[in-house]
């Protein structure tokens, strides 16, 4: 995701504390707000980019940031300002440099296989619907049989529904034990990113399981996005089918690696669902203790979003509510 940055920047915010340095920086019909600096290191790494920036061919990308500047890991989310929807609002999160033990992709796979014939129909998707597909991902987690009629209709104002019935129909194929068990393999073994892509996204037939559930959510760091993507969105709205709440125990040492930064682009995506989901307080140390910056960096935010995202997963984890005082917050987590 990028967008180019012409014209004076303004500074508004310049600032230090003990546990985070924060940028936000205003020009006309857009603010750019930058979050998760710790360190000195990340500090002079800043500097650099803010001096960057003044070139009007400079272009926010998470992977320049990453491999031009060395920051260890890096989301880029562009949201348009209401209300009149004419400004651009970005928000720009970073892992500092003195966490980069924390972030942990999954690079190696035992073999690179052919394309799986079985599952031609789930890859003509991504060719037969590539202008539609992106959307319809996006809230496909969250579709079952009983609520894709009520789902469809209340996104038809911008969703092409006959392909969500297809794209869902075509999914729902491949439901069997057999497709779950390939699947799982494929995503352990295949370097294949089309056949992990593939798998990912059968795998939206099983996510009330938890062997299956565990291999989405460990598929969000797959260092390949067309995988990690996938997993990502299935993510987006998932919530089960009996009362809307699941046990998260099976999942808690991948769910911690994206809480810690691992794939910043999921970060949203994952403390929204467990907040959906009513994540149990009794995770909370296994998911946070000796962590938990990422999440107080959102909190202390301007944006609305982010610091909304963060303050409901505290209050769902914790079962208190600090408000937005990331100070008690920090005390709570220390305490773990």
């Amino acid at each position: 995701m990028q967008h180019k940055l012409n014209g004076i920047l303004v500074l508004l915010l310049f600032c230090f504390s003990f546990s985070a340095f924060a940028q936000v920086i205003e020009k006309q019909k857009e603010k750019i707000e930058i979050v998760g600096i710790h360190s000195r290191e990340g500090k002079e790494i800043l500097k650099k980019i803010l001096e960057a920036v003044k070139d009007e061919t400079f272009h926010i990308c998470a992977a320049d940031f990453k491999h031009v500047y060395h920051i260890p890991e890096a989301s880029v989310n562009s949201y348009v300002t209401p209300p009149k929807y004419d400004s651009m609002y970005t928000f720009i999160k970073f892992v500092d440099p003195i966490y980069k033990e924390r972030i942990h992709f999954i690079e190696n796979f035992p073999d690179t296989l052919a394309e799986e014939k079985d599952w031609e129909k789930i890859s003509l998707l991504f060719s037969d619907y590539s202008f539609s597909i992106g959307s319809i991902l996006q809230v496909l987690g969250g579709v079952n049989a009983t609520n894709f009629d009520s789902i469809a209709k209340s996104r038809s104002y911008y969703m092409d529904t006959s392909a969500f019935r297809i794209i869902f129909e075509t999914v729902t194929l491949y439901n069997k034990e057999s497709d779950k068990e390939k699947a799982i393999w494929t995503l352990e073994n295949d370097g294949n990113f089309t056949n992990r892509r593939n798998a990912v996204l059968l795998l939206k037939n099983f996510m009330d399981d938890d062997l299956a559930m565990l291999h989405i959510i460990r598929a969000i760091r797959h260092d390949n996005a067309s995988v990690s993507g996938i997993a990502t969105d299935l993510i987006g709205e998932y919530s089960p089918w009996n009362n809307g709440q699941r046990d998260w125990s099976f999942a808690a040492e991948e769910l911690r690696y994206i809480i810690d930064g691992t794939n910043l682009f999921a970060f949203n995506q994952v403390l929204e669902m467990l907040t959906r989901t009513k994540v149990s307080t009794s995770h909370a140390p296994k998911l946070l203790k000796g962590g938990g910056d990422l999440i107080l960096d959102n909190l202390k935010a301007e944006h609305e979003r982010e610091k909304t995202i963060a303050h409901n997963f505290l209050v769902q984890i914790s079962g208190k509510d600090f408000g937005y005082d990331a100070d008690k917050w920090q005390e709570w987590i220390k305490l773990l």
